[in-house]
């Protein structure tokens, strides 16, 4: 079932790049209608080639800061930095990035949750539904890193209400806490494992749970 929930990913974009009567390789992401496109590919871009963005790329288009990631947080560049560090950084780069990620993130999801065949398929169909997934995957939008964490920390909640591991409280923490760095308002993600943590714990759990939200 783990192995399948990797492949639906691939499956959910193949299918639609099909609908649309295109392949994968001709997507080009400056003709998208999305212009936050752009901005994050060259501010990725100028992470890798310099270390720091070139410019500011603000939602007026029209200032030049250096060393400014303006509104965005480096934290959404993570991931795509690390791919274009090791695979390097074209117009492609970012889609097969958010591929493996989602791809990855599936895997796990199946491999802490165990559905059966039936569920399996179920949860694959489900992912296929919501095709904001996969739209943002053909994409330089960030949104699918977060689809892809989100994945990842709901299997960490699911297996862990069926069976208390200390280390799944600590990484649905960290999870939420790259999260919440990334998507401010994500912050609201710590009532889940704070709610774990404490129903096994009891009150002595409350302020090292402050703790961690306020960091």
């Amino acid at each position: 079932a783990a192995l399948f929930l990797a492949l639906v990913p691939w499956i959910c974009v193949w299918a639609y790049c099909l609908l649309n009567g295109q392949s994968f390789g001709n997507i080009y992401l400056p003709a998208s209608p999305w212009n936050d496109e752009l901005f994050y590919y060259k501010l990725t871009e100028g992470v890798l080639s310099y270390g720091y963005p070139q410019g500011y790329f603000g939602f007026n288009e029209s200032h030049g800061l250096y060393l400014s990631f303006a509104a965005w947080s480096p934290v959404l560049l993570l991931f795509w930095v690390i791919w274009g560090f090791f695979f390097g950084w074209n117009l492609l780069s970012p889609m097969l990035c958010n591929l493996t990620l989602l791809s990855v993130s599936m895997l796990v999801f199946g491999l802490l949750v165990k559905p059966g065949k039936r569920c399996g398929l179920l949860v694959g169909i489900l992912y296929a539904a919501f095709l904001p997934v996969t739209r943002f995957a053909l994409s330089c939008i960030p949104e699918a890193e977060l689809f892809g964490l989100f994945i990842i920390f709901l299997g960490l909640a699911v297996s862990c209400q069926r069976e208390y591991k200390g280390w799944r409280i600590g990484a649905m923490f960290g999870l939420v806490m790259l999260m919440t760095w990334m998507r401010p308002y994500l912050i609201l993600l710590f009532l889940t494992p704070a709610v774990l943590w404490v129903r096994r714990r009891g009150k002595k759990a409350l302020a090292p749970t402050g703790v961690i939200s306020a960091v």
